[in-house]
């Protein structure tokens, strides 16, 4: 991508030799910005973070958006001389100068990022309502998920994410991963927000990939200290009609050499009458697992977090976000994410916070 940029704005501009080498040299500095940022953050260097860290995700986000734009314009282009060709006929050539081809990426790639800013910051409350004949009361979920909280996202944007989670007054709250996103010094106190949201029927959580890639000590500490329980490979009754079951994400298996979780093996003794809330941080269901849990809450992919970024996750994780997917019999629920992972934009991808309602339905013979 830095090629790219480099090939483009020296097209544009044609600076001479020296200012040429000067533009390379500092494009190669900015290729290394994010692992200068994620090194400043790992060891703890405190000034240095926060300002390495906005810098050097910006620019990732402006340098991927002004790549997929000028790719766009240029595959058209592209596109259209092929079909000249394919016609074998003359038609009025369409050209675009070297100058416009790479402000017109440029400028485009500057709004969605200003704009980006804001909707990573304008958190959506999405609504389900699934019907169940295994409930005999009406059960409120809150799920939170992929909030990775430490450099970008911080105290006021946490205050945002449990606003709602609070105004929706939940029997339940439940945390699908990536909650934490940083070492101790970064996240210092950020559980206090949480320790004031108490559902009658508890806080629920599962380890998502980032929580190991930082320190799984430190993420269990959090999660403790923000009142969640952790289920790790475990199930635990909530009342006499439902149960809540959680597994690590598989990157545990690279940091902590515990292997993938066994998901058939652990559902399977499960009693079915009851309903079955299966906490996993990626949204892929277990083809030896279908139909052995009720309802499935996941998040990780973010939709992409940045379009058209979005289309390669949708290849990835076919049900990537936003909807009810049946699977052999089990339902499939996506969260977008509430925060940000690298860049603190969003574009058609907006944070969320997910409220599902578990109605009581009545067996077909007794309606």
């Amino acid at each position: 991508m830095h090629l790219y940029f480099f090939l483009k704005l020296r097209r544009a501009f044609r600076p001479g030799r020296a200012v040429s080498i000067l533009i390379g040299l500092n494009l190669v500095l900015l290729i290394f910005s994010p692992v200068a940022a994620r090194m400043a953050t790992r060891e703890m260097i405190l000034p240095w973070a926060y300002p390495l860290s906005y810098a050097a995700y910006f620019w990732l986000a402006f340098l991927f958006l002004f790549c997929a734009t000028a790719f766009f314009m240029d595959s058209g282009r592209g596109v259209l001389w092929l079909a000249r060709k394919l016609r074998r006929r003359k038609s009025r050539k369409i050209k675009i100068h070297a100058r416009p081809a790479f402000l017109i990426p440029a400028v485009v790639a500057m709004l969605v990022c200003v704009y980006g800013y804001h909707e990573a910051h304008d958190i959506q409350v999405e609504h389900i309502e699934i019907p169940t004949q295994k409930l005999t009361e009406r059960i409120r979920i809150a799920q939170i998920s992929d909030v990775h909280l430490g450099v970008t996202v911080r105290e006021d944007h946490l205050g945002n994410i449990l606003a709602a989670v609070r105004k929706a007054r939940p029997d339940m709250l439940v945390a699908t991963g990536d909650i934490v996103d940083a070492d101790d010094g970064f996240i210092e106190g950020l559980h206090q927000p949480f320790q004031s949201i108490s559902p009658r029927l508890g806080k629920y959580a599962v380890l998502g990939n980032h929580e190991f890639i930082w320190s799984e000590k430190t993420s269990l500490d959090f999660l403790a200290k923000a009142g969640f329980k952790v289920l790790r490979s475990s199930s635990v009754p909530v009342g006499d009609k439902l149960l809540v079951v959680g597994v690590d994400d598989p990157a545990a298996r690279y940091y902590t050499g515990v292997p993938e979780a066994d998901e058939r093996r652990l559902l399977t003794p499960l009693p079915q009458d009851r309903f079955i809330l299966f906490l996993k941080h990626r949204p892929v269901v277990d083809p030896t697992a279908s139909g052995l849990f009720d309802l499935q809450l996941s998040g990780h992919s973010h939709k992409g977090q940045i379009f058209p970024f979005s289309i390669l996750t949708w290849f990835y994780y076919p049900r990537h976000a936003g909807k009810l997917h049946l699977v052999d019999g089990s339902l499939l629920y996506v969260n977008r994410g509430a925060g940000t992972w690298g860049p603190p934009i969003r574009f058609l991808a907006p944070p969320e916070v997910t409220i599902i309602d578990l109605v009581p339905q009545a067996p077909l013979g007794r309606r």
